[in-house]
């Protein structure tokens, strides 16, 4: 059997805002635990992340909800892909946080860690 590796780009790309993006992104919402609750190692997901990016993968899709009592998936992100190259997009959420009553100077303050701040 023939094993053939696929770039992301190969599926094509999509607008997102001013940006193009290829069509296969990356959810970050599991990076922080597996499917039955434990833990994941860091290392593991620091391999993952990379092999995404060098498969082509330029979009990545987390939010600052998406955490376990370990660690936070942008935490993960930041350590694994940092410094970000101008090709690699990050996009975050804001909806079900930590706090209700967040405002706007808070949000903001979520999408900064989403991208450049968390982990310095």
């Amino acid at each position: 059997m023939t094993s053939e590796t696929i770039n992301a780009a190969a599926a094509g790309t999509w607008r997102l805002g001013d940006l193009t993006v290829n069509r296969i992104g990356f959810g970050a919402m599991r990076l922080t635990h597996l499917a039955d609750g434990s833990p994941s190692e860091r290392d593991r997901v620091t391999g993952v992340l990379r092999k995404a990016v060098e498969l082509g993968v330029n979009h990545i899709d987390t939010a600052a909800f998406y955490f376990s009592p370990l660690r936070s998936a942008n935490e993960l992100i930041n350590r694994a892909l940092a410094p970000y190259g101008d090709e690699l997009v990050i996009t975050t959420k804001v909806g079900p946080g930590r706090d209700a009553a967040a405002t706007p100077r808070e949000l903001n303050h979520r999408m900064v860690d989403a991208t450049v701040g968390c982990g310095d």
